[in-house]
Formats: C-alpha cells, sequence, structure tokens
C-alpha cells in the first residue's frame, strides 16, 4: 500500500517535470543550413568588396515565403531570386538611367536598394535618390527645422527614399512615394512589410517622429500613423526618466503596431545637478491600434532566467507571427553567441533558445520570419561567402498551438 503510493507520488511528480518542460522549452535550435553565395559580382554572388564610392555597408536583406528565397544585394545594385537549392531563378538590376526630377516610370536604375519586402504579385524594394536631387528644395521637409540656421538644408528632415516596385517576374512598373505611385520620396525608412491582406507597410524614422504609411498592393495610399517622440509613453511612479524608441514593428495579421521602448533614469549631481548618468529602466512593448490610433496595452520585455540566475542579454524585437507570437532576438555578454526568445502577447515564454551561431566570424547579418509559415530565415555572411540558414521554429508554434 506505502509502496503503492510512493509510485504514484513519483508519477505525478515527473509529469509535472514534463509540463514544465514543455511550456519553458531552452536548448539548442537546429539550423538548417539551405545554400551558400560566394562573394563575388557575377549574378549569382554576393558584391560586398569596399569601394572608394560605396561604403561597404550598404544593406543586403532577405525575404523568404514558400521556398523561395528574395535577396537584395546593395553594393552590387540588385534582386536575386533563388529555390531551396539555392539555383538562381531570377536577377532584377535595371540598368536604365531615371532623372529623378522628371521620373521615367517605365524605367529605373538602382542606387542603393536596401530592404525588400513580397506580396504573391509584386515585388518592393527601397532604394535612395542621388544625394544632389534630394537636396532640392521639393524633397526637403522644413516644418519640423529647430536650427537656426534655416539656410543649411541637411539639418531639415530629407525625403531621399523611395519603395520601386517590380512584378512577379521583374519589370519595373513604378515607384512609391508618401502620396502613392509616383508620390514625394520618404524620410529614412527603417523596414518594409507586406501583410496577409497583400498591403504594403513602409515604417519610416526621422529624429522628431516615426510615420507608418499603408498602400494597397498596387500601390494607393490607405493610410498613414505617426508616432510622436515628444508624446511617447511614460513609465509610471517615475521621475526623470526619458524614453527612446527602439523599433516598430506592424503586425501583419491585425492592424495594430509593435513599438518596443526603453526607459532610462536620468541621474542627477547633487551639487551641479548635472546629468552624471542615464541608466536602463526596463524595456516595454506597446500596442498601438491603428484604427482608433491609440495605445491600447503592453507587455514588458522578457527577463529569461536560468538556474535562478538573470542573463544579461540586450532583446531585439524581430517580429510578431501570426498575430501572437513575438520574437526576439539576443546576444550573449561576449557577443558570439545568438539567442531566440519566442512569447506570447503578454510576454510570456514559449521558448528561449541557442540559435548555434558563431558570431565571430560572422560580419553581416539580417533576419527575416516568414508571416506564412512562421519560419525564421537568416542571411550570415563571413569574409568569404553569404549563407542562408533557417530554424524551424514552425513546429514550435504549431506544437504550441495544439
Amino acid at each position: 500500500m506505502f509502496q503503492g503510493k510512493i509510485q504514484t507520488l513519483c508519477i505525478i511528480i515527473l509529469l509535472i517535470f514534463t509540463s514544465c518542460s514543455q511550456n519553458n522549452n531552452y536548448g539548442k535550435l537546429i539550423k538548417e543550413d539551405k545554400f551558400t553565395l560566394p562573394i563575388g559580382n557575377m549574378d549569382n554572388e554576393l558584391d560586398f568588396f569596399a569601394r572608394e564610392d560605396v561604403p561597404f555597408s550598404l544593406t543586403s536583406d532577405i525575404f523568404m515565403s514558400k521556398g523561395i528565397f528574395l535577396i537584395s544585394n546593395g553594393n552590387g545594385k540588385k534582386i536575386m531570386k533563388f529555390n531551396s537549392y539555392g539555383d538562381l531563378l531570377e536577377k532584377i538590376s535595371p540598368d536604365k538611367n531615371s532623372d529623378i526630377s522628371n521620373p521615367d516610370f517605365t524605367q529605373w536604375s538602382f542606387n542603393k536598394p536596401g530592404n525588400i519586402s513580397s506580396t504573391e504579385n509584386y515585388i518592393y524594394i527601397t532604394d535612395t535618390l542621388d544625394y544632389e536631387s534630394a537636396l532640392t528644395d521639393q524633397y526637403i521637409d522644413k516644418s519640423y527645422d529647430t536650427s537656426k540656421d534655416k539656410s543649411n538644408k541637411e539639418k531639415h528632415i530629407l525625403n531621399e527614399q523611395i519603395v520601386t516596385v517590380f512584378d512577379i517576374d521583374g519589370k519595373y512598373i513604378n515607384y512609391i512615394g508618401q502620396e502613392g505611385l509616383g508620390g514625394t520620396p520618404f524620410p529614412y525608412i527603417k523596414n518594409i512589410y507586406s501583410d496577409i491582406n497583400n498591403r504594403l507597410i513602409v515604417v519610416t524614422q526621422t529624429t522628431y517622429f516615426w510615420i507608418i504609411f499603408r498602400y494597397t498592393e498596387e500601390g494607393t495610399l490607405i493610410g498613414k500613423s505617426i508616432i510622436e517622440i515628444e508624446y511617447l509613453p511614460q513609465l509610471e511612479n517615475e521621475e526623470n526618466t526619458t524614453t527612446q524608441i527602439n523599433n516598430i514593428i506592424p503586425d501583419r495579421n491585425k492592424n495594430r503596431l509593435l513599438i518596443d521602448l526603453t526607459f532610462y533614469k536620468k541621474i542627477y549631481d547633487e551639487k551641479t545637478d548635472d546629468i552624471i548618468s542615464i541608466d536602463t529602466i526596463k524595456s516595454r512593448i506597446y500596442y498601438f491600434d491603428l484604427n482608433e490610433g491609440k495605445y491600447i496595452s503592453w507587455m514588458d520585455v522578457p527577463e529569461v532566467k536560468k538556474d535562478d540566475e538573470q542573463l544579461s542579454r540586450y532583446y531585439v524585437l524581430i517580429d510578431v507571427v501570426f498575430g501572437k507570437y513575438i520574437f526576439f532576438k539576443s546576444s550573449s555578454i561576449d557577443g558570439i553567441s545568438e539567442y531566440l526568445t519566442i512569447t506570447n502577447e503578454n510576454g510570456y515564454i514559449i521558448g528561449d533558445y541557442d540559435l548555434n551561431i558563431d558570431n565571430s566570424n560572422i560580419i553581416y547579418s539580417n533576419f527575416y520570419v516568414s508571416n506564412t509559415e512562421g519560419i525564421l530565415t537568416a542571411l550570415l555572411c563571413t569574409e568569404y561567402a553569404g549563407g542562408i540558414t533557417q530554424w524551424r521554429t514552425d513546429k514550435i508554434l504549431n506544437e504550441d498551438m495544439q
């Protein structure tokens, strides 16, 4: 009788530990190296060569959907389309010169191509105007200028970026500006996205505000939302604080934004009243309803703990998937290892994973989460090659939804 009770107790304890293990997944996440691109200037190669007139830091971006990979290469001024085996299906690299001051909507030539997104019918990629053209009065917004010298155009908000539009076969169609097709160029574009309704979302950033533009798939303006730096949420029960926007990510399933904020406390010298330090308090994700134009809720950025010790990591908001799973990326203290943390909308940690990446050899990286599948994909570049890698995070999400 007594032995039977002990056996029953052991089974209960085992079930409890098994349940906890399922709800808190930790460990290394298996990565799949899909294919590799050599460094070079051939059609199927990544151009990362430094030149006198081209900074090494030009953006290269990656987009993946249904086994098709789109990779933009800023230095190479091209978009490459690959299948999952690494076969080059298409290279988009328009080379016809276009006068920005009098645009020819039938032709285009890349200047500094960057972020990329796609729907079933169109490919979108950001580009930057020629510097001299961008400095013309028609592209400078003076409404938020705070400088004393009004003649210094570079101290104003410079509208110098656009979103070029190609059909799925790589034919140039037009470019999108603030008002829609052929509109005024944007200020700095942080990133572009396409949602489940095939709408294009453009996230822009300036010193004074962020503006999020929404368009139909064809480029008709739906609306825009302005997030003013001056009117960000403040941390309750705290004084002498300041707030910083780390990132803004649109929810591609719901009409809302995820705004990643960090709160800092100003520390003053008691004698001089000068600021002697600014200390981090905490970070939060605020949900901003696009229909109502207001903040509706928030969650604290997770603090992963192992063995009762909090890990010292800086969490970067990557994306929101299926409208309810939040992806964060973080690095180890030495910067060598990368981690992925997945939470629900309330901040509950579903899993924390080592991505099994050695950052010591990586000179450039870019991550993307496909909203249709929930798969994490990355472009990881060393000085010798660019690797396309995936992690089957979709299996984690599918298991959680069961």
